[in-house]
Formats: C-alpha cells, sequence, structure tokens
C-alpha cells in the first residue's frame, strides 16, 4: 500500500528552493583582488547575485553582480579600488530571483594582507 504524506513547506526555503550553501572570500597579497567562491544549492530556475563589499566604516568599496547563474558554483575575482591597508571588511552576498526577491544573503568579514606589491615592480 502506498502511503503519500505532505509535508509542510520548508520556511527556510523559497519556492525556487535555491540557498546559499557557503560563501568565501580570500584577498590576493596584492590588496586588491578578491578570490570569491560562491556555491549554492542546485538552482531550479536562474537566480540573481548581488556581491557588495564593504569598509570597516560601512562604506561600499566594491560591488558586482551576476545576473541568471544557473550553476550550483560560480568562482570569480572582484577588484578594490586601491590597495586595500590592513583591517576588516564584509562581504554580503545576496541571492535575488526575479519574481521572488531576496531568497538568502550571507556575510562575511575578511582581512586585507598589507599591500607589499606595488604595480610596476
Amino acid at each position: 500500500m502506498d502511503r503519500h504524506f505532505d509535508v509542510p513547506n520548508d520556511p527556510t526555503t523559497s519556492s525556487n528552493g535555491v540557498r546559499i550553501v557557503s560563501f568565501d572570500v580570500e584577498p590576493y597579497p596584492d590588496g586588491r583582488r578578491l578570490k570569491c567562491t560562491l556555491i549554492l544549492t542546485p538552482p531550479n530556475t536562474p537566480s540573481d547575485v548581488e556581491i557588495v563589499i564593504e569598509d570597516h566604516e560601512g562604506h561600499t568599496v566594491a560591488g558586482s553582480n551576476i545576473v541568471g547563474l544557473v550553476d550550483n558554483k560560480a568562482v570569480f575575482t572582484m577588484h578594490l579600488p586601491e590597495p586595500a591597508s590592513d583591517g576588516s571588511f564584509l562581504a554580503r552576498v545576496s541571492l535575488i530571483h526575479p519574481d521572488e526577491g531576496l531568497e538568502d544573503q550571507k556575510e562575511v568579514i575578511f582581512m586585507t594582507p598589507n599591500a607589499s606589491i606595488v604595480e610596476g615592480e
């Protein structure tokens, strides 16, 4: 005998079902570039991603958008406008579905190395 049970909707997921599994930011030694790795649950439909980098005073220093992401892993490089001195930064990634709005959001605090590499050397 087959039984079917209705499971209530999980409030932690949207109808699209996409969530952020992990978001990592790894500064390069030059103090200007950031290796960003985003891993999602497998998407049912394309989602948009917004990444914002803020300095320790809360000012936005960099940002990026990915429109229509269909893969569950994205690795990309972001650039800070100038070599960052030692300090902490906040990276916020927002997963947005065009029809449903904000689906998930994560924040990562990271430190940049002292930018000892000068361009042209």
